[in-house]
């Protein structure tokens, strides 16, 4: 049956699997010799003679049903021909010197480049698979690498043809495969992790380069005799650019199929990717834990019979701790083994990244004093009555000198059907291979300086683990810093959740879930708060002080945000080298020098402190620096691929500019960092709208985003879906929409949702010329909305609620506000607003707009709006000085200034909301900004601009009934005589 390279050819007429591990002893219930078929008298039994049959498993049927399925779709295939062998001849500028290996898939030799004068390993496809397919997998193979270079992955030099003959030279590699080394029994555990981390920084870089590996296994990873780790075989890889699409969740590297089979390795491959699904680059964590819990416990975390058995197995079985198979694992090892190892993918780590920062914090000096390897819970299984003891020197066929293509995949071994071979060719000698000395263990790592001396620096990727926590409650924990440290609060959050759920009594994950509230209700944070406070005496002196730091923003409502920066201020400097702590005073520090201090105080102290750099950016940003902010968001997306908080503030920096498909590229990088997050696809379909990609392609993104809604969450997707409808011109079905959402919020405690809702009704029946009614639901909001909890106390600033008291306050006075007997309005909005911009959340110019442009109803207020501009901004202000998602703000400035008669003044500012990629974040600011550039423009004697500006609000809203701004530019246009 066809295989493919770097996996093994599922074939239902067969009982085993063609192994790619020729060296490996055998498991209980498996073949005992690679190829070998099973002792079992027919397809389907098991292995084991005189076994009764069991009675049916609905986990076994589905997979044998979904294995029978795509093997069935399998052409049959044709033993290859010999090949011809190439020693001595010339491949390219290549001289052959001698065979490494022979598989179905070519031929592995060892050349001279005689134009650099240096050996390489020379894959050579034959001629008669030319055309059938495998010349394009060589070619992936070589893509995925060179796309993927780092000191973990073997190199790529070179692709060519001679003839018909496909070539692809590699960077030679003198050592053992990994299945080699553990043929011996596992290493200690502080070569395991050493190892480990060589492989997670191989795989962190092919993943934030889009390509996943899919047959990620002991075969495929070399130990150099340097000691350095080199990952082999991208043959099934498959890079995220070929499909256009961002690496995890969005169907990179997602083909689990192809030509009829199934791609990887029973045993190694993830749940998903054996049923045939989807798969990206939590697959490969799924491996890399399979991989580890290997070489920790010398074995397998799911076994069986047959190929079959092992899938099952796999999305059946729950695996063995390590730490119950070999003693003296540390908490954290076995704590990522068993994340790595969940059945879901969302419930993995997020990242390679992640992986690698956990392994990073493990201590080798301490993992070296755990238990020397050992099977203390697996007998001796070379004593086993009636099964084959192997010839120990067989080991040493793995002693290569070998490169990318000798992971026995590369090769193509067995993807034909034409068995395993074993390719251990090259021994020292030629006495018989028992004289061969056995592979040593791991090998020391290559010389370092002398470390320097210890430091009292603290960072998150250092701090000791949680005490008093259950292991998979410290797993998640510290998954959660090491989202936190790479800016993702959203993954974070989740992560503290989840540690909180399956430990209630673990201080840290109550700590951290309270930190990252905002993400979630405020009652959630508060009971986290309270809960972490319960378990106080659990947490150090640190972390007890970090949780008082907290009271303000907390225990007060409204929060008190200056309250809050003066605690973080105090503990930063009783913690000097804390990088959080640091940080935690540069949030928001009033100052915008202190916050730019202080946040370099952090990523001196860490330099791969994502939410540094971005407090660096945005210190940057207050001080009008544009080409230092720029540089320190790249300097943090450099410093951690994932960073989505840097993500986002670039991602809105492109979005300001109208630099959509920039924008559109760090929405998707933010997809891929963090894919189990929603706001990262909200912004993916948004830019879709900006770019008026079919409405099909926006769905997608954004049903990915509803999909990842919980709870309190729910509603937004039905304000998105009536967001859509007011860009569609389809004002009615907004309004229905928006009839919904008010039913589906009314009862969350959260002012959030119910500003959200009250803003979007007041807009719409604004736009529709129901002046009355939207002021009869703008002051019904403004009584009731002190009755509503703030979530975290910034959320209106995060959330862009920050224009709904101005602006409904304006449509309150319009409408009824302006009748006799109006009620009294509550104004104490505008020194909230004032208490922002002093925590240097809000910009002077936000200020000004939201506090005076953005009320005004007439020329005359207007004018009076415009004398009490403050004089730091110059009598206008420009579109820079505000802030980051503050376009709501620069509308309406520009608005009042030309109301006031400031129309060149007025332009720029409408100008770059007009022309900015907001459509689907503020749908009903982003049209009103192109019809009241029309009107400053058409004021300034611009016909042509405002002709323009009107065609752009028709071209939304043309067929809109009702549409108040609709018809009015489409008589000024008839007026100026448009085109």
């Amino acid at each position: 049956m066809d295989g493919a390279p770097g996996g093994t050819a599922w074939d239902p007429r067969r009982e085993t699997v063609g192994s790619s591990e020729p060296s490996e002893p055998s498991e209980p219930g498996e073949p005992s010799e690679p190829g070998e078929r099973s002792e079992a008298s027919g397809p389907g039994q098991r292995s084991d003679p005189g076994q009764r049959s069991e009675p049916s498993d609905p986990a076994r049927n589905a997979a044998e049903d979904a294995f029978l399925r795509l093997a069935a779709r399998a052409p049959a295939v044709q033993p290859p021909e010999p090949p011809e062998s190439l020693v001595g001849r010339r491949m390219g500028r290549y001289r052959v010197v001698s065979v490494l290996g022979k598989g179905g898939m070519g031929v592995v030799y060892r050349a001279i480049d005689e134009t650099l004068g240096r050996a390489v390993a020379l894959k050579v496809l034959p001629a008669h698979l030319a055309g059938a397919g495998f010349d394009a997998r060589l070619l992936r193979e070589a893509r995925a690498a060179a796309l993927s270079a780092h000191p973990s992955i073997a190199a790529i030099y070179d692709v060519g043809a001679e003839g018909e003959r496909l070539f692809l030279a590699m960077e030679l590699v003198e050592g053992h495969t990994l299945r080699a080394v553990l043929a011996g029994g596992p290493p200690a555990i502080d070569e395991a992790i050493r190892v480990a981390r060589g492989i997670a920084g191989g795989l962190a870089k092919a993943h934030e380069a889009g390509v996943v590996h899919r047959d990620l296994k002991p075969d495929n990873v070399m130990i150099a005799d340097g000691g350095a780790i080199k990952i082999l075989d991208f043959g099934l890889a498959k890079p995220a650019g070929a499909a256009g699409s961002a690496l995890a969740g969005e169907g990179a590297a997602a083909v689990a199929t192809e030509e009829g089979r199934i791609l990887g390795t029973p045993g190694y491959m993830s749940p998903e990717q054996a049923r045939g699904l989807a798969v990206d680059a939590r697959s490969d964590l799924f491996s890399f834990g399979v991989l580890l819990h290997e070489m920790v416990t010398g074995q397998r975390p799911f076994r069986g019979a047959t190929a079959l058995d092992i899938v099952v197995a796999t999305q059946r079985d729950e695996p063995p701790r390590a730490s119950s198979l070999r003693a003296g694992v540390p908490a954290a090892l076995d704590a990522l083994i068993s994340a790595c190892l969940r059945k879901e993918p969302a419930d993995r780590p997020p990242s390679s990244r992640v992986v690698l920062d956990a392994l990073e914090r493990l201590d080798p000096a301490a993992a070296a004093t755990a238990a020397e390897p050992g099977r203390a819970a697996e007998p001796d299984r070379a004593a086993e009555p009636g099964r084959p003891r192997r010839d120990r020197g067989r080991m040493v066929r793995a002693r290569l000198a070998c490169s990318v293509a000798l992971g026995i995949g590369a090769l193509g071994i067995g993807a034909l059907g034409i068995g395993a071979l074993g390719i251990g060719a090259r021994a020292t000698g030629t006495a018989g291979i028992g004289a061969q000395p056995r592979p040593p263990a791991i090998g020391p790592a290559p010389a370092e300086t002398t470390p320097a001396p210890p430091s009292r620096k603290t960072t998150l990727a250092a701090m000791p683990e949680p005490a008093r926590c259950t292991p998979a409650a410290t797993a998640d924990v510290l998954l959660g810093r090491s989202s936190l440290r790479q800016g993702g609060w959203e993954q974070a959050h989740l992560h503290f959740r989840r540690a909180a759920a399956a430990d209630p009594s673990c201080p840290e994950a109550h700590l951290r879930l309270a930190q990252t509230g905002f993400f979630s209700s405020a009652s959630e944070a508060r009971r986290a708060f309270q809960r972490a406070r319960e378990l106080r005496e659990g947490l150090p002196e640190r972390d007890r002080l970090f949780l008082d730091m907290l009271a303000p923003l907390l225990l007060e409502d409204p929060p008190d945000l200056a309250g809050f920066a003066a605690e973080a201020r105090q503990l930063a400097g009783r913690f000097p080298d804390d990088a959080e702590i640091a940080m935690a005073g540069a949030w928001m520090s009033p100052d915008p020098l202190e916050q730019r201090a202080l946040a370099r105080r952090a990523v001196a102290l860490d330099p791969g402190y994502a939410d540094g750099w971005q407090t660096v950016a945005r210190a940057a940003e207050r001080l009008g620096d544009e080409a230092a902010k720029m540089e320190a968001l790249d300097r943090c997306i450099r410093a951690a691929p994932g960073a989505v908080d840097c993500l986002r503030d670039r991602f809105t920096a492109h979005q300001r500019a109208g630099r959509c498909e920039d924008a559109e590229a760090d929405a998707r990088r933010w997809t891929a960092s963090s894919p189990d997050t929603a706001e990262g696809f909200f912004h993916l379909g948004s830019m879709l709208v900006a770019r008026g990609a079919p409405r099909e392609a926006a769905l997608e993104a954004l049903g990915r985003r509803w999909a990842r809604l919980h709870g309190d969450e729910a509603w937004r997707e039905r304000h998105e879906r009536a967001k859509l409808a007011v860009l569609d011109g389809d004002l009615a079905a907004a309004e229905q929409l928006a009839g919904e959402l008010g039913a589906q919020v009314a009862g969350i405690a959260e002012r959030l949702p119910h500003g959200v809702h009250a803003l979007f009704v007041v807009d719409l029946l604004e736009e529709t010329g129901r002046r009355e009614e939207a002021a009869a639901v703008a002051v019904a909001y403004l009584r009731r909305k002190d009755g509503w909890t703030a979530r975290l106390g910034v959320d209106e600033t995060f959330s862009g609620l920050h224009r709904t008291d101005p602006w409904l306050e304006r449509a309150a006075r319009l409408g009824a506000g302006r009748r006799e007997g109006a009620p009294a309005l509550d104004t104490r909005w505008r020194g909230r607003l004032a208490k922002l911009h002093g925590s240097g959340l809000l910009t002077a110019a936000d200020l000004w707009a939201l506090t005076e442009a953005a009320t005004v109803a007439s020329a005359s207020e207007a004018k009076r709006a415009v004398r009490a501009m403050p004089a730091q901004l110059g009598g206008a202000p420009r579109p820079e000085q505000f802030g980051r998602d503050a376009w709501t703000a620069q509308a309406f400035a520009g608005r009042a200034l030309s109301m006031a008669g400031e129309h060149a003044a007025a332009v720029p500012l409408l100008r770059a909301v007009a022309g900015a990629c907001i459509p689907l974040d503020e749908p009903f600011v982003y049209v009103w900004a192109s019809a009241w550039l029309g009107e400053a423009l058409e004021a300034s004697g611009d016909k042509a601009g405002a002709c323009a500006a009107y065609g752009s609000v028709l071209g939304r809203w043309g067929t809109a009934e009702r549409s108040r701004s609709a018809g009015e530019a489409r008589t000024r246009r008839r007026q100026l005589g448009c085109r």
